[in-house]
């Protein structure tokens, strides 16, 4: 008689990475900043915008240089709206005025299939985090950082073959396991 393992009934859900999207930085008298009005910037990217998920902000330098800055995600509204509240826009703004020059993007994570599993995104957005704040301790949002950091064991996969994964895997600056 075999022991029944709940890892073997485990499913593990696949989520797709949008390509990057730059978020336009307004040049103001107090400083750099990001308004509501940059939206529209999403446009090219319906799909993955008006879908649930994660997203990821990230600072990036011409010389290849990637820091990630904000990491949520969207389950009660859509990415594009969640992704620019009030709140947000702050705290990129935030972010923003830690470092010198750089240009900020943004990736929208998205499940596969389009169903909608708020304790999932929940698991990806903290493991998200987790890599971030390895990247830069600097992160906006640490409230799920786990000291140590822990890698527990995944109910949701990345293609990071493809041209978005590996996009996304740039901005952590982590190497895919053989």
């Amino acid at each position: 008689m075999g022991v029944d393992s709940s890892l073997d009934k485990m499913v593990v859900r696949k989520f797709i990475v949008s390509p990057r999207i730059e978020i336009p930085i307004i040049v103001g008298e107090s400083g750099r900043y990001v308004d509501d009005s940059h939206r529209k910037c999403f446009r090219k990217y319906a799909d993955f915008a008006k879908g649930y998920g994660c997203y990821v902000f990230s600072i990036e330098y011409d010389d290849g240089t990637k820091i990630p800055v904000y990491i949520g995600q969207a389950h009660k509204q859509t990415l594009s709206h969640e992704s620019f509240t009030t709140q947000k826009r702050f705290l990129l703004t935030k972010a923003l005025a830690k470092v010198k020059g750089g240009r900020m993007f943004a990736r929208f994570i998205i499940p596969a299939e389009g169903k909608l599993d708020k304790a999932l995104i929940d698991e990806l957005e903290s493991d998200l985090i987790q890599l971030g704040f390895a990247k830069n301790a600097k992160l906006e949002n640490t409230s799920r950082v786990r000291n140590p950091i822990q890698h527990a064991i995944k109910r949701w996969s990345i293609d990071w073959e493809s041209d978005t994964g590996k996009d996304l895997l740039s901005v952590f600056a982590i190497q895919k396991e053989s």
